[in-house]
C-alpha cells in the first residue's frame, strides 16, 4: 500500500510544532508509520487505521512516565516533588562532581 493511499488517522494534536515533533519521535521509535502535519493553528501526528490503537498507547505510555516532559522552563524554575527548586552556584566553594547513576532529574554531588 502506497502512503497517499492511506486514511490517516489523527492521533496526536498539540498548538506546538515541538511537543508534536517529540511524539512522533515516540512512534518512530516504536517504528510505528506516522505523518505530522500542520492543520489550521495546530499540528496533528496522523498514523493508518490498523496503527491507530498502538499509537496511542504508545503516546499514553509516554505521558506517564514523562509527566512533566517536555519542559520549556529555564532550569532555575523547574519544580522536583512539587516544589520550586531554585538552582544556586556557590564559586566560593571547591567544584564538585557526579559520582552515581540516579533517577533522571536528580543528581549526586561529592565535593572534591
Amino acid at each position: 500500500m502506497d502512503r497517499n493511499d492511506i486514511e490517516w488517522v489523527t492521533v496526536y494534536r498539540s498548538a506546538s510544532e515541538k511537543h508534536c515533533r517529540e511524539r512522533a519521535f515516540v512512534l518512530h521509535a516504536a517504528e510505528i508509520v506516522h505523518e505530522v502535519r500542520q492543520e489550521a493553528a495546530e499540528f496533528t501526528i496522523a498514523v493508518a487505521p490498523a496503527d491507530a490503537e498502538r499509537s496511542r498507547a504508545e503516546l499514553e505510555a509516554y505521558a506517564r512516565e514523562n509527566p512533566d516532559w517536555p519542559e520549556d522552563r529555564p532550569a532555575a524554575s523547574r519544580q522536583a516533588n512539587g516544589e520550586i527548586v531554585p538552582i544556586v552556584v556557590d564559586f566560593e566553594r571547591p567544584p564538585v562532581e557526579l559520582v552515581s547513576p540516579v533517577p533522571a532529574g536528580f543528581v549526586t554531588l561529592r565535593r572534591l
